[in-house]
């Protein structure tokens, strides 16, 4: 696995979108970041109301749920959330190899880990922080 660099968006993340189509979308309170995936990974912040705009995707992860991608294309991943922690273990197996990333978490609130619906990325996230891995 191979991690990609994000721009810094926001120090109080609310939520976010999976990665797809070369891009997601992060969220905080007030403003929402369209983040381009590449080598030089950017982000570009939007017009749009970060409330509404992820209620209104089905793939979007943080402080109101959602469902993450555990298992694609017969790749897994797993961890177990607790608020009271410092950090998740992600137990990755991609491609019959076994691995872990240890995600350092500041907050208690949220943390979601999932794969991208193309199942190219896995994205982790919690208030503070993203981290994206190209699989």
């Amino acid at each position: 696995m191979r991690k990609i660099n994000l721009p810094r968006t926001s120090e109080r993340i609310r939520g976010i979108t999976l990665p797809e189509n070369g891009f997601l979308y992060v969220c905080d309170y007030d403003e929402v970041f369209k983040v381009v995936i590449g080598d030089e990974s950017e982000a570009e912040i939007l017009d749009d109301d970060p409330y509404e705009f992820l209620d209104s995707l089905p793939h979007s992860l943080g402080i109101s749920g959602g469902k993450p991608l555990l298992e694609i294309n017969g790749n897994k991943i797993s961890y177990d959330f607790k608020s009271s922690n410092d950090s998740v273990s992600v137990n990755c197996n991609i491609a019959g190899v076994e691995s872990i990333i240890e995600f350092s978490t500041f907050s208690g609130d949220w943390f979601a880990a999932s794969f991208s619906p193309c199942g190219k990325y896995i994205v982790l996230a919690e208030p503070y922080d993203v981290e994206l891995y190209e699989v």
